[in-house]
């Protein structure tokens, strides 16, 4: 099965908002503020015991370069064992678990940042049964929610899912205490501060709940996802996953939106020439020959120019999303993704077994692989780029076995960008200025790229996911994440939130 990418591929993030993504300039709040989810912490020194637990689990925002968590059982776990007292000393063995989808006390997911993961005491310790006064030894003391705050330091980086060694928690505790409380967060460096933090399963409708999807994409807050058999979901925010009538049976590969905020329109393409049209209110099937198309997508900032593509070479235009002219693509090679920032400007790329890494550019006259050169030795599923409001800046290329590639402009020298992974990449989402992109794809791989470097999240699946999307919100022209979803084989919906 063939899977693939995203509408907004090889283009301008920021020119490309308005067509393709149609995400209104909604105000946000930025104010860094503290997690909610304050993790609570019950001593009782007769019993020699400490209990940790959290009433309130909600995602916390990035707060200057670190982030803030609570949330136990959700963000981390804390626990606790051979706890002593002794002498008006209170000690017990604390690990701390990260729950999270990012490895924590780490910027780009493998260096160890300089303060580790520190859990600080955000208030406390009280006593609540009987009299006296609490001390704690830390590590060290920080300004985090307040001043002064006593803290004790883990090791970086701590995996997804991974639990630290334990750390003596010393308390001073006279003997007149039976009872104190304490409540604590975790201050630590993410690669992905302000993105996803746990990816979670979503039960699609009924109707296609084995359908392998192949693409998803967002216009406004509303979400479509294509797939097998020629299923189509639409998402909102107040309705959730709704199955839409297609009008076909055929595979669809890739599905384009536009219009958010006013009347959406767009195209779904896939196998068997078959492309639908979406005119706000309903899809209508119509053939174009036999080849399977794999790709389409709006040019540029604008809906007046469309592109698609597909396997033995094949790549069409048009003017309205409606009525399609074949090209002379100049190859017979399969291309598995095309799109640019302008109608004189427009890439595509793929490849075969026999001939992989295949780039090809259409100029406004032809299309031509002359001048294109990639180290890669791997067949490209997707691409997508980034820049100014003027122009693209930055181009990726991925596929299988874990390529990456990477060229600045003029785009004809692509070099590799070390991924981490051997795990084949089908599809991207982003979110931000050239800082912030999710690549998905085989054994539920999920990377994220910050800006200088991709890391591995947890997706908590072992599936094939084929692609991402990547939903904001604007205060002003700064994008703000909101949330991502993932889809992939056999109904499989993620949703990534703080």
């Amino acid at each position: 099965m063939n899977r693939l990418s995203r509408c907004l591929a090889l283009g301008s993030i920021l020119a490309f908002a308005a067509a393709c993504s149609d995400r209104g300039p909604t105000t946000v709040d930025l104010t860094p503020r503290v997690a909610e989810g304050v993790i609570t912490c019950q001593v009782t020194v007769a019993s020699k015991s400490m209990a940790c637990d959290s009433p309130q689990l909600q995602g916390g925002a990035g707060m200057a370069l670190n982030v803030t968590l609570g949330g136990q059982g959700t963000y981390v776990q804390l626990s606790s064992s051979g706890t002593a007292y002794s002498a008006a000393v209170f000690t017990s063995n604390v690990t701390i678990q990260n729950l999270t989808a990012q490895p924590m006390g780490t910027a780009d997911g493998t260096t160890a940042d300089a303060n580790g993961i520190r859990v600080f005491f955000h208030s406390g310790p009280t006593v609540t049964g009987g009299t006296g006064a609490v001390t704690v030894t830390g590590d060290g003391t920080g300004n985090f929610t307040g001043t002064a705050q006593p803290y004790y330091q883990y090791t970086g980086p701590l995996a997804p899912g991974a639990t630290s060694s334990s750390k003596t928690w010393t308390f001073g505790v006279p003997a007149t205490v039976t009872t104190f409380t304490f409540s604590v967060l975790v201050s630590t460096k993410l690669p992905d501060d302000n993105g996803v933090l746990r990816w979670m399963t979503v039960t699609p409708p009924a109707g296609v709940a084995t359908t392998d999807f192949d693409e998803i994409v967002s216009t406004g807050d509303e979400l479509w996802a294509v797939g097998a058999n020629g299923k189509i979901i639409h998402y909102t925010d107040a309705g959730g996953w709704v199955e839409q009538t297609s009008g076909t049976t055929q595979t669809l590969h890739s599905i384009e939106m536009s219009g958010g905020g006013g009347t959406i329109t767009g195209v779904a393409v896939g196998a068997g020439g078959t492309f639908l049209y979406y005119n706000g209110t309903s899809w209508a099937a119509q053939t174009i020959g036999t080849a399977e198309l794999m790709s389409v997508s709006t040019v540029g900032d604008q809906t007046t120019t469309w592109v698609a593509c597909g396997l033995g070479g094949v790549i069409y235009s048009s003017t309205n999303g409606t009525s399609w002219t074949q090209m002379t693509s100049n190859t017979a090679l399969d291309l598995n993704i095309c799109g640019g920032p302008a109608a004189n400007d427009i890439f595509a790329a793929g490849g075969t077994s026999a001939s992989p890494a295949f780039i090809t550019h259409y100029n406004g006259t032809a299309w031509s692989s002359t001048g294109y050169t990639s180290t890669a030795t791997a067949i490209f599923r997707e691409g997508f780029g980034c820049g100014s409001q003027t122009s693209t800046t930055d181009i990726w290329l991925a596929g299988d076995a874990g390529t990456i590639q990477h060229a600045t402009s003029p785009f004809t020298t692509f070099t590799a960008q070390t991924s981490g992974t051997t795990a084949n990449l089908y599809g991207a989402g982003e979110t931000g200025n050239c800082t912030s992109f999710y690549l998905v794809g085989s054994g539920g791989t999920i990377l994220h790229y910050n800006g200088t470097g991709w890391s591995a999240q947890r997706s908590g699946i072992s599936s094939v996911l084929n692609d991402v999307e990547v939903r904001s919100t604007f205060n002003g022209t700064t994008e703000v994440f909101r949330d991502a979803w993932a889809v992939g084989i056999g109904g499989m919906i993620l949703h990534g939130v703080r």
